[in-house]
């Protein structure tokens, strides 16, 4: 008798073949699963960075229209700031100001009518030395220039030093820093010590047209006339300093 467990050779292989059937199925399966599902997930990720690409679009659009709008009123404040400021300072030097003669250029027109300011007017702390230009970006309207003028603290503290390239330029804004002091500066409340060494007098000769009492009787322009000023002026100071202490004003 045959043992019915055991199973032919044809049976084994019929057998074997279902099998490998079965799982050459699966494995198609498998991957039919595989690739839709990797075809789903690509789907998915392309759709989320689309949207994160548009969320990012947009917020760079309003960052940038926010940036934009925050630019152009800032700048138009500043221009609003500057034309102010430039306002304000061309008021203080209209002809009716005590402060036109500090502040004014030498090409205004209100020197045509200048007068000497009053004897109560104050003295001003500041000298002009020249201008501060602005050129400034105003957008559609181009650039525009804006001129202020500019001073340095002078009177009551101490000396002025000037130094550079250009000789010629340097007795120019000496000679306007001089003039300016006179224009400035009540009657009687400045008197000028002329000494040039160098030119002999020649580059300070326009002041000697000045009242003797804002001027002494010349430019001292050798050793023992500049000794002598500075010996009258040192004298001078100790008066007025001696007069002072027995004022109680110091």
């Amino acid at each position: 008798m045959s043992d019915p467990t055991v199973l032919s050779i044809p049976s084994a292989e019929t057998e074997i073949r279902q099998a490998w059937q079965c799982l050459v199925a699966t494995s198609a399966r498998l991957r039919q699963a595989r690739r839709v599902y990797l075809d789903d997930l690509q789907a998915r990720h392309a759709a989320r960075l689309r949207d994160l690409e548009a969320r990012f679009a947009a917020a760079r659009a309003s960052a940038a229209e926010a940036e934009a709008n925050a630019l152009a009123t800032a700048r138009q404040a500043y221009q609003q700031a500057a034309e102010a400021a430039v306002a304000s300072a061309d008021r203080l030097w209209q002809v009716h100001s005590v402060l036109a003669p500090l502040l004014a250029p030498w090409d205004a027109p209100l020197w045509a009518a200048y007068a000497p300011p009053p004897e109560d007017a104050p003295v001003p702390e500041g000298l002009r030395i020249g201008e501060l230009r602005l050129e400034m970006d105003v957008g559609a309207v181009g650039t525009k220039n804006f001129s202020l003028p500019l001073l340095v603290p002078f009177l009551r503290r101490g000396s002025l030093f000037l130094r550079g390239p250009d000789p010629d330029a340097l007795r120019r804004l000496l000679q306007a820093l001089l003039l300016r002091l006179v224009v400035t500066l009540p009657p009687g409340r400045l008197r000028l010590s002329l000494a040039d060494p160098l030119g002999m007098g020649t580059h300070l000769s326009a002041f000697l047209r000045l009242p003797d009492t804002l001027r002494g009787d010349k430019v001292c322009s050798r050793p023992e006339e500049i000794a002598r000023q500075v010996q009258a002026l040192e004298a001078h100071l100790e008066s007025a300093l001696i007069a002072l202490v027995e004022d109680d004003k110091l």
